[in-house]
């Protein structure tokens, strides 16, 4: 077909394929995308338990400090009774050892053993008071709350440090795409 043409003809075909090829061609694909923080730290439970209540709905802006969740308390707060009776029981031995100790050569030397257990029982009162602390967790810095379904995550139970949610920083999104190995692409 170019034969028919004239040279003119023939050198402005050339030239517009020329132009033509200069323009850029975009590459694409499509692939599922999903919007994520590039900034989020993980809430996880502090202790074994159950979720009690999630005092926050998914995607909610919390400020520092702000309730996030609650783990159920029961089992805690029966062993702090049962602890606090081991205190004051291991105290009355104690001090009836103590009074005894004056004029029986035996109670003095239980007076030491009591003293230990007394102060076994104080330490597993404490013990059972820090993990009562920690059942309300709270808002370390302001954010983003993201997690699924509340009703999914009520009255599961949980594990010391299983993710229950993330609390993003909204000023730092991101992307994450998942793109099929047959679509990618290298590129220089």
């Amino acid at each position: 077909r170019l034969k028919g043409l004239s040279s003119r003809q023939r050198q402005m075909i050339v030239l517009v394929l020329v132009v033509f090829l200069l323009f850029p061609v975009r590459l694409s694909a499509l692939a599922p995308a999903e919007i994520i923080a590039l900034d989020a730290m993980a809430v996880a439970a502090p202790i074994d338990g159950v979720l009690k209540t999630i005092h926050v709905r998914p995607n909610q802006s919390v400020k520092a400090g702000q309730p996030l969740f609650s783990l159920d308390d029961t089992t805690l707060r029966n062993r702090l009774e049962v602890a606090q009776k081991s205190v004051a029981v291991a105290d009355a031995e104690l001090m009836a050892a103590t009074q005894k100790a004056f004029d029986n050569l035996q109670s003095k030397s239980e007076l030491t053993l009591l003293s230990g257990r007394a102060h076994e029982k104080r330490a597993e009162l404490a013990a059972v008071k820090a993990q009562l602390s920690r059942v309300d967790v709270l808002a370390s810095h302001d954010g983003l709350a993201i997690f699924g379904d509340p009703d999914d995550w009520l009255g599961r139970p949980v594990t010391t440090g299983e993710r229950i949610m993330l609390l993003a920083n909204p000023e730092k999104p991101g992307v994450l795409i998942h793109l099929p190995v047959a679509d990618a692409i290298a590129l220089e």
